[in-house]
């Protein structure tokens, strides 16, 4: 289940109601990176980024993502869901384990470098965490990972 993080209500707001394109963590609006997380539970509301896989492993990058319908990346949302659109691939982990990986955030980054508590909008868990090993490649499928507003 996924949720939304403060910073992305904020980005809600502020886009919807409000009509601005700009600010934290707006000026990056469409370029979506996903992080793993591989704690007890997910970053939450307040995008606790403690447990960022890259805290406790090695050759991990968060991964830039698109969302859109199924089919289309530019087609407006019609509902009230949009999916990733193609696979979204964590780079193999050749030099050690990342854990139990059991919870993602969705940020709002010019780079995957930069992604920190203050740029996620969407923090969920999986539905099956999946065990990390050295050699593992993590991949989330095209259309597997739905963000949907309810």
């Amino acid at each position: 289940m996924a949720g939304t993080t403060n910073t992305g209500e904020s980005a809600f707001l502020n886009s919807v109601l409000r009509g601005l394109t700009t600010g934290t963590p707006l000026v990056n609006a469409g370029t979506c990176f996903i992080t793993l997380h591989n704690g007890t539970g997910e970053p939450g509301e307040t995008a606790d980024f403690t447990d960022h896989v890259s805290t406790t492993a090695s050759n991990y990058d968060p991964v830039s993502c698109t969302f859109g319908l199924t089919g289309s990346s530019n087609t407006p949302a019609t509902s009230d869901s949009l999916t990733n659109f193609g696979v979204v691939e964590f780079t193999a982990n050749a030099t050690g384990t990342w854990g139990t990986v059991n919870a993602y955030g969705v940020h709002l980054s010019d780079t995957a470098a930069n992604c920190s508590a203050a740029n996620m909008i969407i923090s969920g868990t999986w539905t099956t965490p999946a065990v990390v090993t050295t050699g593992d490649t993590v991949q989330i499928a095209a259309g597997a990972l739905i963000i949907t507003c309810a």
